[in-house]
């Protein structure tokens, strides 16, 4: 166990080292989405979400077609903002129709705000993808016990 907390905060230990050192390149090229998303990703390792979203959210508004930056917005609103969380699945589902993640995560957010018809079908989009596309060939494959309770 001791090993395990050591490791923890030798991970936080080295997010919070991230942070500092994309904030330094953020003031050198301020315009850059994919720095602001990188820095929003470390703030979430050091617990600091509210940090994270305004990273997002400035990765968004210097590219509004940065998939990564609203699927892990998406994730981090979850809890406090399913519907917020929705729009951005749906904007990395429009930006890569591929993406098997967002259609489960989406799925998980249209179940939980009391719209299971739109779950199902994405997870069936979603086991759909990963079959096809995934090249771990079924990482989404326990959502499925899910879908089989929402039919029941």
């Amino acid at each position: 166990m001791r090993l395990r907390a050591l490791n923890l905060k030798e991970a936080r230990d080295r997010a919070a080292a991230r942070v500092i050192r994309l904030g330094k390149e953020i003031e050198i090229t301020p315009k850059s989405a994919d720095l602001h998303h990188l820095r929003g990703r470390a703030y979430e390792e050091v617990y600091d979400p509210a940090a994270a979203l305004k990273d997002y959210d400035r990765a968004i508004e210097l590219d509004p077609a940065h998939k990564l930056a609203h699927f892990n917005r998406g994730l981090l609103r979850q809890a406090t903002d399913p519907t917020g969380a929705i729009a951005d699945f749906t904007r990395a589902i429009e930006i890569d129709p591929r993406s098997a993640y967002s259609h489960y995560f989406r799925a998980l957010m249209h179940t939980r705000t009391g719209n299971p018809n739109s779950g199902m079908m994405d997870f069936d989009r979603a086991t759909e993808l990963d079959l096809e596309y995934s090249p771990f060939k079924g990482p989404l494959e326990p959502f499925m016990v899910n879908r089989k309770q929402l039919t029941r």
